[in-house]
């Protein structure tokens, strides 16, 4: 993520990677996944979403960010982060990006959304992503 956040920056924009990790950090793939799968199995998306609110509200206080323009994107469980938060605080997101994430089962709320799946991916088969299509 930093270097994404580097590459936008030499474009003028501001990027943050905020850690919805918490405290905890690995590179091992499976720790990482065990750290999200409240999230993702028991709808646990609380800390999060928060993680990213204190991104945004420390970002829109940066001199020259235009609260209007504020846009959330997220890969893989990034994505699904990307698309609640952009739905818990609609007011403060003008579009998401989406590219693999867990769809939400309702769209009511969400400003405009770009995403991203693949029609071959077992995890989100193409008839959960109609249906998230189907709620935008």
């Amino acid at each position: 993520e930093a270097g994404l956040c580097e590459e936008l920056a030499k474009r003028g924009y501001l990027g943050i990677a905020p850690s919805c990790y918490g405290a905890a950090t690995t590179s091992f793939v499976p720790r990482a996944i065990s750290l999200v799968l409240p999230a993702v199995t028991q709808d646990k998306w609380e800390s999060h979403l928060e993680a990213v609110d204190a991104a945004v509200e420390w970002a829109v206080s940066q001199p020259g960010v235009d609260r209007e323009k504020v846009y959330i994107a997220g890969f893989c469980f990034g994505g699904g982060v990307a698309v609640r938060y952009s739905q818990w605080k609609p007011n403060k997101v003008a579009a998401c990006g989406v590219f693999y994430g867990k769809p939400v089962s309702k769209g009511n709320g969400l400003p405009p959304v770009y995403a991203v799946f693949g029609d071959k991916d077992g995890q989100f088969p193409p008839a959960i992503v109609d249906t998230f299509e189907k709620e935008l």
